[in-house]
C-alpha cells in the first residue's frame, strides 16, 4: 500500500486521466524505491500536492519528522514522479550524509530504470540513451544519471547491489568511483 492513498493524491488536479496516470507511476515508483531500503529508514511520504507554480517537481523534507511532500506541476514529464520518490530511499540512506551532492543523479539512475520498467517509449528516455551512446561528458553536477549508468552497464539488478554495496561504504569517494574530475566533469 503506497504512503499515500488515491483519495489524498494530486486532489486539486482537475484532469482526472493524468491524475489516474500519475498515481500509477507513483505507486509502482514508491513500491521500487522501498525495495531499495534495508537497514536505513524511509522518509514517509506524507503528501502529494499539486504546484501551482514553478518548473519542476520537488521533494520537501521535514528533518524533524523524517516526513516529505512532493510537489508536482501538472506539466511535469510524468516520470519525475520516480525521481521525487526516490528522495525518500537516499534521505535515509548513510549516503545523504557522505555524498548528498549525488543525491539527485541516483533519483534520476532511479528514474531511468523506472521509465524504462513503466514508460518505454519516454523522450528522457530516449535522451539519456542518445547522450550515453555518443560518449559526451558531462556535469556531475548537474546530476544527470550517466555516470552511475554508464557505471552500472544501464541494468537495473546491478544498480541495486551497487545501491546496498555503497550504504556499507558511505565514505567512498563517488567522484573517484565514477570517475569525475575535479571540475565535476565526467570522463
Amino acid at each position: 500500500m503506497p504512503d499515500v492513498p488515491f483519495s489524498s493524491f494530486l486532489t486539486t488536479c482537475s484532469d482526472h486521466g493524468l491524475r489516474y496516470s500519475f498515481y500509477d507511476f507513483y505507486s509502482n515508483g514508491e513500491a521500487e524505491a522501498k525495495s531499495f531500503v534495508t537497514r536505513w529508514m524511509w522518509w514517509t511520504i506524507q503528501q502529494v500536492l499539486v504546484q501551482e507554480q514553478g518548473k519542476s517537481a520537488l521533494w520537501i523534507p521535514d528533518h524533524f519528522l523524517r516526513t516529505a511532500t512532493i510537489f508536482i506541476h501538472v506539466g511535469d514529464i510524468q516520470g519525475s514522479i520516480f525521481h521525487e520518490v526516490f528522495h525518500s530511499a537516499f534521505a535515509g540512506s548513510p549516503l545523504f550524509t557522505t555524498n548528498m551532492c549525488w543525491g539527485d543523479s541516483f533519483c534520476n539512475t532511479f528514474q531511468y530504470f523506472m521509465e524504462q520498467k513503466y514508460m518505454p517509449n519516454s523522450t528522457t528516455l530516449a535522451q539519456v540513451n542518445k547522450r550515453i551512446a555518443k560518449g559526451q561528458p558531462l556535469r556531475a553536477d548537474s546530476a544527470y544519471p550517466d555516470p552511475i549508468l554508464f557505471f552500472c552497464h544501464k541494468d537495473y539488478d546491478q544498480f541495486k547491489k551497487l545501491w546496498v554495496q555503497l550504504q556499507d561504504q558511505p565514505n567512498v569517494s563517488l567522484d573517484q568511483l565514477f570517475k569525475v574530475d575535479q571540475q565535476g566533469v565526467w570522463t
